[in-house]
């Protein structure tokens, strides 16, 4: 890299965006951070591009109601950051998206230095992540019915395959490691997000809450999961086997 190359230049960045002159003013302030960008005009045409082309982040400057489908879409499978760029016309609207797996969310009218600002950190954080332990850790974990297995991504209740995100892999790898520590909500954003103030603690809430639901642990005698107010969180594992098997490959 030659001196005074931007930071993550080369990138590539996705950007959603139906309004040509939306795009005219977008796509040259992104080419000058050095990140290439490829354009889709609608959120069908950035499913497909998702899949065929190598992205590093997706911008979404499109209708967000229309959005919101994809931004789940994508959460199911990946973990891309993904930031929001629009009117902040109704608040539930920034909580819609949020909701839906968004990482930011950049008000209309924006400063140009604040979004490239934002795209800058969205992606050191992702490259933060991809270098965690989570990349390298094999172990196979077993709490009653709950077993996961870290290398293989696999997570299954009494035997049966339980389907989640890759954000809700990261939180639940966050927990079953810390097994019996009360974890600080600021920990687990810093674990799962890369920075410990990436999402509001209500986001985090839901978080866990939508892990729950998946996963149908019910609170049966000791509960998994325990929340200390103002605090944080716990993963008890219920009742933990004291079997853990930590194979590496």
């Amino acid at each position: 890299m030659v001196s005074g190359t931007p930071p993550h230049a080369e990138k590539t960045i996705l950007l959603v965006d139906g309004d040509k002159s939306l795009q005219q003013i977008l796509i040259p302030l992104l080419e000058a951070e050095g990140w290439r960008i490829s354009v889709a005009a609608e959120p069908s045409e950035a499913s497909v591009m998702v899949s065929a082309v190598s992205i590093d982040l997706i911008l979404i400057a499109d209708d967000p109601m229309l959005a919101l489908e994809f931004t789940r879409r994508v959460r199911a499978g990946s973990d891309l950051p993904i930031i929001f760029l629009a009117h902040p016309s109704r608040e539930s609207v920034k909580l819609n998206a949020f909701d839906a797996g968004a990482d930011d969310f950049v008000t209309v009218p924006f400063s140009s230095q604040e979004l490239t600002a934002r795209i800058s950190a969205k992606l050191t954080r992702a490259a933060r992540r991809r270098h965690t332990t989570a990349d390298v850790d094999n172990g196979v974990y077993r709490f009653g019915a709950l077993q996961v297995d870290a290398g293989k991504r696999k997570v299954e209740i009494d035997g049966r395959a339980v389907r989640i995100t890759p954000t809700e892999f990261r939180l639940l790898m966050t927990f079953v490691r810390n097994a019996g520590r009360v974890l600080a909500t600021s920990f687990i954003q810093e674990m799962v997000w890369g920075d410990p103030h990436a999402k509001a603690p209500e986001y985090v809430r839901t978080c866990i809450y939508r892990l729950r639901r998946k996963l149908k642990l019910a609170e049966q005698g000791s509960p998994y999961f325990v929340s200390f107010s103002g605090v944080g969180y716990m993963f008890t594992g219920g009742r933990p086997s004291s079997e853990r098997d930590d194979t590496r490959t």
